[in-house]
């Protein structure tokens, strides 16, 4: 006889005592003989107790249930290191720096600074406070900064030569002569202009320091206005705001020319007024920035 057919007729005995007939140790039994008849192999399982606990750590983690959802990691983002100062050597970072101008009009130095910046260089100006801020390279900011020494220097003293002369095509012979006109200058205008005959009108000195504001009158009721510049590297002179009027006896002024002019050293400059190309005379004025200005 088996011992699962054993186990089974004990079971039917014990199911069949009274309910306050059953001592523990019979539901004990009626326990075991379940588990063995539900054993596949019919082996009776170790008790619980006897059972070897693994030992829990107090850092494993806690099992989550099937029925709820695992909960999603969230993925903190990187923490990226501070950008680092431009190190002392590196010529090619960008680095701002303040220029403060003592003796001449921060708008002036643009002829200076612009053509020093490199690509990447830009610059801002403080008209109120007369400085110039740039950014740039430490290369371009070293040159810069040089240039800007040599232009911020104390007002040059400047001497401009002013000359009004008529210019004619003569109608019938014979050609008026030139007067007055100095012979290079006499050459110079025959080899630009189509007209004849050159007289001169007016001729006078303008005699002023960089940075000043000129008013010039000169004869037969001409006005000459304009605020000088500073000479530039290259010997050149900038007249910002130049006007030119006339006024007649008892009649409102009236403007011939406004412009900005720019003199090259010992070169003089012409400026045309006429009614037309096709007219037969013109009024000529002539500029020119001498270079002695200084010992005079």
């Amino acid at each position: 006889m088996s011992d699962r057919f054993v186990l089974r007729r004990h079971l039917v005995a014990a199911f069949r005592l009274p309910q306050t007939s059953r001592s523990p140790t019979t539901a004990r039994a009626l326990l075991l003989a379940l588990l063995a008849l539900t054993s596949p192999i019919g082996l009776l399982p170790a008790p619980a107790a006897a059972l070897p606990q693994a030992p829990q750590s107090a850092q494993s983690p806690s099992t989550v249930p099937a029925d709820r959802p695992v909960p999603k990691l969230r993925s903190q983002p990187a923490i990226l290191p501070a950008a680092a100062e431009p190190a002392a050597g590196d010529t090619t970072a960008v680095r701002l720096m303040v220029f403060s101008l003592s003796r001449q009009r921060v708008l002036d130095s643009l002829s200076v600074v612009g053509p020093l910046l490199s690509p990447r260089g830009t610059f801002e100006l403080d008209p109120k406070n007369n400085t110039i801020s740039v950014r740039d390279s430490l290369s371009a900011l070293s040159r810069i900064a040089t240039a800007i020494r040599a232009f911020d220097r104390e007002n040059q003293p400047v001497l401009i030569d002013v000359q009004l002369i008529n210019a004619m095509t003569a109608k019938i012979s014979p050609i008026v002569p030139s007067i007055g006109i100095g012979e290079d200058l006499l050459v110079r205008l025959r080899q630009l202009l189509r007209f004849q005959s050159f007289s001169l009108v007016a001729h006078g000195e303008i005699r002023s320091r960089e940075g000043e504001t000129v008013d010039y009158d000169m004869s037969q009721g001409y006005r000459l206005s304009f605020a000088l510049g500073s000479v530039s590297d290259d010997h050149r002179l900038r007249l910002s705001g130049f006007r030119m009027a006339r006024s007649a006896p008892g009649a409102a002024e009236r403007e011939l020319v406004r412009t900005v002019v720019h003199l090259g050293r010992d070169q003089p400059l012409i400026l045309g007024l006429t009614q037309d190309e096709a007219s037969d005379h013109a009024l000529l004025l002539v500029l020119r920035y001498e270079s002695s200005a200084a010992g005079r």
